[in-house]
């Protein structure tokens, strides 16, 4: 995935948040923590929200994988059956 297709993606992640995509895309590099009012877990929470797991991780470093699918940021999904699903690709990660 190119850069202009992150952020575009994140563009519409982000559609009801002031948040610049440019600098989302340094959480997701692992370069940050945090931006503005998002830290990194809650930037994880709403993209596996919002988004399916095939363009979850073209969006996130590998390396975050794990950091990712942490039962912390699985606490913030929904619905339940979500956490489920995640659970189970965090298993055969």
């Amino acid at each position: 995935m190119d850069h202009r297709e992150k952020v575009d993606m994140l563009k519409r992640l982000f559609w009801d948040h002031k948040v610049d995509p440019e600098k989302a895309i340094l959480i997701l590099e692992g370069k940050v923590e945090r931006i503005d009012k998002i830290n990194r877990n809650e930037l994880f929470i709403k993209l596996l929200n919002y988004y399916p797991w095939h363009k979850v991780r073209k969006l996130v470093s590998s390396d975050l994988y794990k950091e990712l699918l942490s039962e912390e940021v699985m606490k913030g999904l929904f619905p339940p059956l979500l956490r489920d699903r995640y659970r189970y690709v965090r298993e055969l990660l």
